[in-house]
């Protein structure tokens, strides 16, 4: 008898694991089939690296381009800012800087990762270039912020968690896509990393 129970609690959190999941591919095709079923100009592009097909709308980026291209002129002026009046004042901080921004697509990511760390998070050179290396490759900067508005004050605040998050949201990802399922799911439904994670990756189409 004492078995059986043990076997029925191991058991209950994986099916309830595999219905999530089963309503996350659920709530993510609505999502997009909702998006053709009312006409928006959707893209799909073929990710020939991960083997996916990404979805976007035509407010994805201004110019409408996908992919995004690198902007690491605006990452340059973010990162700076951080840094404060006197982190990048010499020639050599700002080639420092410059290094570090290389492969960002702009100051966003930077921001929300700096927003969540706090005042004193990304004020020294070594914090900017974590923060920097984090953010290169998310093309859709926004993601990392939507992800951590989902996990709360506290699931966000901490340069692991951040990390975590910015390896998740890695690539391209529809924001709109995350916010639809996460609100479907209910409040507690994205409140913890494992949640959020499936999310992305099913927003992706992975």
């Amino acid at each position: 008898m004492k078995n059986f129970v043990l076997l029925l609690i191991l058991a209950c959190p994986l099916q309830l694991l595999a219905a999530n999941n089963t309503n996350i591919q659920e709530y993510v095709d609505d999502y997009y089939n909702s998006l053709y079923a009312n006409g928006n100009y959707v893209v799909q592009i073929l990710d020939v690296a991960r083997n996916t097909t990404a979805h976007r709308n035509h407010n994805c980026d201004p110019n409408h381009n996908y992919p995004p291209q690198p902007n690491s002129g605006a990452c340059v002026d973010a990162a700076c800012n951080h840094l404060g009046k006197f982190g990048c004042d010499q020639i050599s901080e700002v080639e420092q800087v410059q290094k570090a921004c290389r492969g960002n697509y702009g100051p966003d990511c930077i921001n929300a990762m700096c927003d969540r760390l706090g005042k004193f998070g990304c004020d020294q050179m070594s914090e900017i270039e974590n923060v920097t290396g984090l953010c290169r490759g998310q093309m859709n900067q926004d993601c990392l912020r939507v992800a951590c508005d989902h996990l709360g004050k506290f699931g966000c605040d901490q340069l692991s968690e951040v990390k975590k998050v910015s390896n998740s949201c890695s690539g391209w990802v529809d924001t709109d896509c995350i916010n639809s399922v996460c609100h479907r799911l209910g409040a507690f439904g994205c409140d913890q990393f494992s949640e959020i994670d499936r999310v992305i990756q099913g927003c992706k189409g992975n």
